[in-house]
């Protein structure tokens, strides 16, 4: 029992209720969360569209920008998703961004209007986050795995 004071300064006692929680039932999904984080010697990922046979492999650079080319400025994105019914997902011109350091990838949203999820999480707008081989990254409704090749 838990003792409180009330504004008679007298004390009066509580009864806490714990809970144990069974962890047998629930599942993980171990791609989500231990995937490795290391790229491949060539730099080199395939981006993978969900409930699709479509995949592309993407040659990193330093940074690589998703989102919806504009038609009057040809070069705001690298990778241009329009094909992938991107508008009507909610894409942005300038979605997101992935960013290659060192050896790792690094996915940030550059403060678009639907959001960036990682692995189902919405990320804050220019905010890094690592990103791991098998990761599922959602712009808008458009969604992908990102796979390290």
């Amino acid at each position: 029992m838990a003792a409180q004071s009330n504004e008679l300064g007298s004390i009066a006692t509580k009864s806490v209720k714990t809970e144990t929680v069974n962890l047998k039932n629930i599942t993980f999904d171990p791609k989500v969360t231990t995937g490795d984080t290391i790229l491949k010697p060539n730099n080199t990922i395939i981006l993978a569209l969900v409930g699709s046979e479509i995949r592309f492999p993407v040659q990193l650079n330093e940074r690589v920008i998703l989102g919806r080319q504009d038609p009057n400025n040809m070069k705001l994105v690298d990778i241009d998703l329009t094909p992938y019914s991107a508008y009507e997902k909610g894409v942005s011109r300038r979605h997101a961004s992935l960013y290659k350091i060192s050896n790792t990838l690094s996915l940030v949203d550059l403060g678009s209007n639907n959001g960036t999820h990682l692995n189902g999480y919405r990320l804050l707008p220019h905010q890094p986050r690592l990103m791991r081989n098998g990761d599922e990254v959602a712009l808008g409704k458009l969604v992908f795995r990102v796979y390290f090749e």
